[in-house]
């Protein structure tokens, strides 16, 4: 019980980080192609401040909703509620809640993303694009 319990558990986290990473993967990278296809933006640190906070906002509608149920999964019994499944704790939600209540502690989460991605974002990128140039030569 115990293994099957963590296996699920971590399994549930792996998803996730997969809606994390690709919500910031998909925004930072979207607003750098389009941005070189249109020229919107000179390439700078104000493309990419927004590219960041984008990444944060698709980083943060990607993961809250996955969050919220297994948090509300997990917390049931001690609320009174007993779901069968994941599923079921989704669907209940969902005609209970309706569909907004995924998206509680958006404003939070984005609010302490955002800065971070702010600040990691363009030094991370400029130091891969300085060593992808230092490997050209």
């Amino acid at each position: 019980m115990f293994i099957e319990n963590n296996i699920y558990y971590f399994s549930t986290l792996f998803f996730l980080g997969a809606l994390i990473n690709a919500g910031n993967t998909l925004g930072y990278d979207f607003i750098k192609t389009t941005n070189k296809k249109h020229i919107y933006i000179n390439e700078g640190p104000s493309l990419h401040i927004i590219a960041s906070i984008v990444a944060a906002f698709l980083s943060s509608t990607f993961s809250v909703p996955a969050d919220f149920i297994m948090t509300r999964y997990q917390a049931g019994p001690q609320m009174g509620y007993h779901y069968t499944s994941v599923l079921n704790c989704t669907v209940t939600l969902f005609r209970t809640e309706g569909l907004f209540s995924f998206f509680r502690g958006w404003i939070p989460l984005f609010m302490r993303v955002a800065p971070l991605y702010v600040s990691c974002f363009p030094p991370w990128c400029h130091s891969s694009c300085w060593s992808h140039f230092a490997l050209q030569f």
